[in-house]
Order: C-alpha cells, then structure tokens, then sequence
C-alpha cells in the first residue's frame, strides 16, 4: 500500500510540474495587458492563446552588454513584424521601470515585475546571464542566445526555416 501512495505522490508532482500554467502581465511602455500560458506537457508558450513568433529578452539595467542589445533589438522591431518581450531585471518599482525605458526610447513590451521574471526564467529553463534572448517559433522555444548577438544572427534564427 505504501508503494502506491508513494507513486501516485510522485505522478501528482510530475503533473503538478509539467501542467500549463498562466499569468497576466502588464507593458510598462505600451500599457497593455498580455496573457502568457506555459503548457508543459508540450513546451510551449502562448501569447493571448495564440502560438506565435516572438523574442523573449532579458535584460538588467546595469548591464553594458544589455544596453548595446538595444539598438540592434529596435532595429530588429522596426524592419520586422515580430513581437519582442524585454524582462528587466534589478528594478525597484513601476517609476524606476519607467524612466530606465524612457530613458532608453523604448517601445517595446517590458515588463519588470520579479513574477514576470521568475514565470519567462522558468519557461526557457533558467537565465544564468543577461542579456539572453530566447527565440520561440509557433510558441515553441526554438533558440536561445546569451551575449550580445548580431542583429543578423537574430534574424536568421528568427526567419530562416530548418
């Protein structure tokens, strides 16, 4: 009997684990609410239940490498119809958030909240650097980089198909 129990406590975990799971969060520069889904079973993320194309960034303020991704991130935006997701890490609240963004001319998604962090950190298997870009194709992730990365090697992850 203690066997089953023990079994059926694992599989409990194991599905606990791997099932879906959602959060809602809020673009501090475009004031848009978005709804991610992270189905575990199949690896995937949705955005507002649709499996796209986007980029997934993380960044910190501080990081000098992080600030010469910008330029390439923007122009990558402006030539391509592509969604970019920047999670910004090291901030105190929404106004420190703000004016780093401001400050920066940002117009991409960003958000800076620590469960933004710790929900997309999960969904690409850890951030063990900054900045990483985390390319995903039809919700799956499909490459991830760490390091400042050419805006060609972006777009050839991005557009070239395997």
């Amino acid at each position: 009997m203690e066997k089953y129990r023990i079994k059926a406590c694992i599989l409990s975990l194991i599905l606990i684990f791997l099932s879906a799971c959602s959060e809602e969060f809020k673009s501090i520069n475009t004031n848009e609410r978005l709804a991610f889904s992270y189905n575990g079973f199949e690896k995937t993320l949705s955005l507002n239940s649709k499996l796209d194309n986007f980029l997934l960034v993380f960044f910190t303020k501080e990081c000098n490498v992080c600030n010469e991704q910008i330029p390439i991130l923007k122009d990558l935006a402006l030539k391509n119809d592509l969604k970019i997701f920047l999670i910004l890490d090291g901030i105190k609240d929404e106004n420190e958030a703000r004016i780093w963004s401001k400050k920066k001319d940002l117009k991409l998604s960003t958000f800076y909240e620590k469960r933004a962090g710790k929900f997309f950190s999960s969904v690409v298997n850890g951030v063990y650097g900054v900045p990483v870009l985390s390319v995903f194709k039809n919700g799956k992730m499909s490459d991830k980089f760490i390091g400042l990365t050419p805006l060609s090697v972006l777009e050839k992850s991005l557009f070239e198909f395997s």
